[in-house]
């Protein structure tokens, strides 16, 4: 009897000093930056940590030995550019964490706050326009390949759309980049998925001058030929501006306060004119050049209220190439000598709408949290703008004064919304937006 009390008593006594000694999940938390976005896994007592990769899914696992977490369920919602989720569950006697990124190959980790906290950082793979065109010499073109990861997109007889659309994007940068004065940039290069909205915050932190989402239709076996959307004017209703505004209800705003909110939507209202009006003869112009491969129909341009293309302040569009469910289209997108051909046309469309509209390519970038409340560091200047006067000269037309003065055409074109560029007469006085730090 003595003996089993005995045991009872040992068996009671270090077992739960074991689980006692045990670290407690307590909390975890995000700090984001244009740079990076950190995971901080907070617990009661200090830890130790492994780490590894699982190459089949891109999972990055990090397993904490001695741990317990009584406070989160299974899946930890991040909805993040560089990170879906990461998963909490019992490990042996400890707990496994497993972070899935987008895009993102290398994560570092750390231990911090007397070793009670585990940081896990996601570096960010995605480049400013000062890192892809340090001068801005060059206009940069952002390539959009569809779907990925977990989202294959539409289905063919042999491939599906994420693959094919892939495929096509490094075909259309190389040929981009032969050309002198540009500089193509993919909003992804290896099979991940991106959300949406995301894509069109990569094309603004890279300051890209023009965008092209890449797709694959899908419909009835005899359908085929490309299509070019362009924003609708539903979509640019849903647009939200990048501006800063304030927050005041019109009822309690001073007589000031409510001509700034007005002055605020009259220049939002421009701005989402000129933008989809851009977008439109962007998309000619590529239509105009996709049409010349003898073998494509075109099905012709035209607009659409896609998500990928809204809040999107450059000249965008997106191309479905062709129909992946149509064998003969499947096959020409799936042959390496096709994709070179189209994106050459393609190339060529790009080349000429920028010789036509635009005089000069642009200087910065958005951040990716412009508008949040976050701690984060900004990357850019604050910049300021101070307006001169010019009055037009005998020969002189709208793009020639843009060149002159070197600003770009739609820069002078919000500056004068009263002024008709076709329709400039000598002694017309013109506002020159003058960038001044």
């Amino acid at each position: 009897m003595f003996r089993y009390s005995l045991i009872l008593f040992l068996f009671i006594f270090f077992g739960t000093t074991t689980y006692s000694a045990k670290a407690r999940l307590l909390s975890w938390q995000t700090l984001e930056d244009d740079l990076y976005l950190k995971v901080q896994l907070n617990f009661d007592k200090a830890i130790k940590y492994s780490s590894y990769k699982v190459q089949k899914n891109h999972a990055h696992v990090y397993t904490v030995p001695n741990a317990v977490n009584s406070r989160f369920s299974k899946r930890q919602d991040l909805s993040h550019l560089l990170a879906i989720s990461f998963w909490v569950s019992k490990y042996k006697r400890g707990l496994q964490f497993k972070f899935f990124p987008r895009g993102v190959e290398k994560l570092s980790s750390k231990l911090i706050n007397k070793n009670k906290t585990l940081e896990v950082t996601f570096p960010s793979p995605y480049l400013a326009r000062k890192q892809i065109d340090k001068r801005s010499e060059n206009f940069v073109v952002c390539i959009d390949a569809g779907h990925g990861g977990q989202d294959p997109g539409a289905q063919g007889s042999f491939s599906n759309e994420k693959e094919v659309v892939l495929k096509m994007s490094r075909a259309l940068r190389d040929e981009i980049n032969k050309k002198p004065g540009l500089v193509a940039y993919m909003t992804r290069d290896s099979d991940y998925k991106i959300m949406l909205g995301d894509r069109g915050k990569i094309n603004d932190y890279a300051g890209a001058d023009v965008f092209i989402s890449l797709h694959m239709n899908a419909s009835v076996p005899s359908a085929h030929g490309f299509e070019i959307f362009y924003i609708s004017k539903q979509g640019a209703k849903d647009y939200k501006s990048k501006s800063p505004k304030k927050n005041i209800p019109k009822i309690l705003a001073t007589k000031k306060e409510k001509s700034e909110l007005i002055l605020n939507e009259i220049l939002d209202d421009l701005m989402q004119n000129e933008t989809m009006n851009e977008s439109a003869l962007f998309a000619q112009a590529l239509a105009y050049e996709m049409k010349k491969v003898k073998s494509r129909r075109n099905r012709g341009v035209r607009r659409e209220a896609f998500v990928v293309l809204k809040n999107i302040e450059t000249p965008s569009v997106l191309i479905e190439l062709g129909f992946i469910t149509n064998k003969k289209d499947e096959a020409y997108f799936n042959s390496k000598s096709s994709r070179q051909e189209m994106s050459k046309h393609i190339a060529n469309g790009v080349v000429k709408f920028l010789q036509k509209y635009k005089s000069l390519p642009k200087t910065v970038g958005d951040s990716f949290y412009k508008n949040t409340q976050r701690p984060i560091i900004t990357k850019y200047p604050k910049i300021l703008v101070e307006y001169i006067d010019y009055k037009v000269k005998r020969g002189d037309t709208f793009l020639k004064i843009a060149k002159k003065f070197k600003v770009s055409f739609s820069k002078l074109k919000r500056a004068n919304p009263k002024v008709n560029p076709d329709r400039l007469y000598v002694g017309k006085k013109l506002k020159i937006p003058k960038i001044i730090q």
